[in-house]
């Protein structure tokens, strides 16, 4: 393993990181035009010639056509270099994956790990409750909080608002969910009376990557909720419908890299590492 020459291209903060963290535990570690790192080169060809392991970015693109990060590179010409490497990338979308399989190359999806979004799950929900509290005029402590979607963030998060002391409310359609988040004496509410819940709330995090939060629902939040979606893109609330209402909506997309992105490095790390 510690052979293994390893190249990050591309990507944030987070990848600046990953890049240091593969440094510190021993391999050789080549960067494509990272800034304020050794042993960074902007020639693609040779990089991808002496690479063993070639990281991209999470996501691998923004726009469908290039990679994330700077300098803006041609995704077709980059994975035309890839030929038989294997690649790790995140949030990989069906094209990027046709593409590989076009060009021969071993494309392993790291942000598909059951074990990375449980993780990432933290940050996130360390970041909503940051949100939270720099929005706020208020404590977290005796607020009325709705937490939409009982998944992985949900979890985390309706966890840390209670210890909080918060009075958490949690939204699920299984009875399966229903029972656990009694279990923690949260109060569980049907995605049904969603309406009816939303008027006496706080502060609302909403997880659900669907729209949940339509008009019917928007007209009932009063207007000093803050409501934080954290959902992925297109996200779980109607912004037009909440804009006409003037409803406070915070849309919160990539927490970990933005609240945390040591840790967000280190999961990646650990994830690409436990793969390999």
């Amino acid at each position: 393993m510690k052979n293994l020459v390893f190249s990050v291209l591309g990507g944030d903060d987070r990848h600046l990181m990953l890049f240091d963290m593969l440094c510190a535990d021993g391999y050789e570690v080549i960067g494509y035009n990272l800034p304020r790192k050794q042993n960074t080169i902007s020639d693609l060809n040779k990089i991808i010639a002496v690479s063993d392991i070639i990281i991209l970015p999470l996501p691998v693109t923004k726009d469908g056509r290039t990679l994330h990060g700077s300098p803006k590179t041609d995704l077709c010409t980059l994975f035309s270099l890839c030929e038989n490497k294997a690649v790790f990338a995140g949030k990989v979308s069906r094209d990027i994956v046709k593409l590989s399989k076009d060009k021969n190359i071993t494309l392993i999806d790291y942000f598909a790990s059951e074990s990375m979004n449980i993780m990432n799950s933290i940050p996130t929900a360390e970041g909503a409750l940051e949100i939270a509290m720099n929005n706020t005029d208020f404590t977290i402590f005796e607020s009325r909080c709705l937490v939409a979607g009982y998944g992985r963030i949900g979890k985390i998060l309706a966890s840390y608002l209670s210890c909080l002391g918060a009075d958490v409310f949690v939204a699920a359609r299984k009875e399966s969910d229903f029972s656990y988040i009694r279990t923690h004496r949260y109060t569980p509410v049907s995605f049904k009376n969603l309406s009816e819940c939303v008027q006496d709330m706080d502060i609302i995090f909403n997880t659900v990557p669907a729209i949940v939060f339509d008009k019917a629902v928007l007209s009932n939040i009063k207007p000093k909720t803050l409501l934080i979606d954290l959902a992925s893109t297109p996200g779980g609330v109607d912004y037009n419908t909440a804009k006409q209402l003037d409803i406070n909506v915070i849309s919160a997309l990539s927490l970990p890299g933005k609240a945390a992105p040591r840790t967000a490095a280190k999961i990646i790390k650990d994830t690409i590492i436990s793969m390999i």
